[in-house]
């Protein structure tokens, strides 16, 4: 790693600038500006209007985040947090990254609420991890009611702490358990089931990027073909769904087709529409349940 050739605030952050680029990390301006925010406990525009010597002590900490980046761990990490629907989640490695296309799905959910005409909906998110979906919601519908699960303990942890911390923590339901087995007493009485699934195939898991594959693999890994978890939610999703409710799943690259297969084989849906992402990627599937 280079060396920093002064201490003052302004020379730091180009010196890391470059060393993120020699490095390789894209994005390297951004990802330097949010280290050196969360170590500093600054605004972003404090950056560069602010011209500061750095005390030993947060110097040390601005190097050693820089070492623990160049090692290959995820700056949401890091820094503990990530923002995701302009909202702050913390983060840790028990939990996914929250990842800017899924914020589509949150979108296309809100929509179907507003087209829908949903005064009071009934929305269960499957696989909360940090509780980014559930919450974001539960921001934006003042009426609604959330159930959020997940078979880690420690993800949910995270999500009852992100929860508490925008005050929803009395607004939404977490239940411990794999998929819909904690929402036995939920059948038929859900209008939205959503969810992120763990997508990413034997094959691909070893191809990921290196931060990437510091992710809990119980968020990632999603079967011999990435589509495991699907199979297994189109199965009982039906189950919980009000009569005309919506299923709404992010997909994974290249996961439409055989998500498109098994919806067609349960023969309790109908397909409403597919949703790309910034890339170009199908990456939102919504579908309605049968009457």
């Amino acid at each position: 790693m280079g060396k920093f050739l002064s201490k003052t605030l302004r020379a730091c952050l180009e010196s890391a600038d470059e060393i993120f680029r020699d490095n390789g990390i894209r994005n390297s301006r951004l990802e330097v500006e949010v280290l050196f925010c969360a170590a500093l406990r600054i605004k972003r525009l404090n950056l560069y209007i602010d011209e500061i010597n750095l005390g030993d002590n947060r110097f040390n900490i601005i190097n050693e985040w820089i070492k623990r980046r160049l090692a290959g761990e995820p700056l949401a990490y890091i820094v503990g947090s990530a923002v995701f629907y302009g909202l702050e989640f913390k983060v840790d490695k028990g939990v996914l990254i929250p990842r800017a296309e899924t914020e589509l799905l949150v979108e296309k959910v809100l929509n179907i609420i507003k087209d829908s005409e949903l005064s009071k909906p009934v929305i269960a998110d499957i696989g909360t991890g940090c509780g980014n979906i559930a919450i974001s919601l539960t921001k934006w519908l003042s009426s609604c009611k959330m159930i959020a699960t997940d078979i880690s303990g420690l993800a949910l942890k995270v999500a009852g702490e992100n929860a508490k911390r925008y005050g929803f923590e009395g607004r939404i339901t977490f239940l411990k358990g794999d998929l819909f087995k904690p929402l036995e007493g939920f059948k038929e009485q859900i209008d939205i089931i959503v969810s992120n699934p763990p997508y990413v195939s034997t094959c691909e898991l070893n191809k990921l990027q290196r931060e990437v594959r510091e992710e809990p693999l119980l968020a990632l890994a999603g079967g011999r073909n990435g589509l495991l978890f699907y199979r297994k939610i189109i199965k009982e999703a039906h189950l919980f769904l009000k009569p005309l409710g919506f299923l709404v799943l992010e997909l994974g690259k290249g996961r439409l087709k055989g998500v498109n297969e098994m919806l067609s084989s349960a023969g309790q849906y109908k397909k409403t529409g597919i949703l790309k992402d910034y890339s170009g990627i199908d990456r939102i599937i919504v579908c309605q349940k049968i009457k």
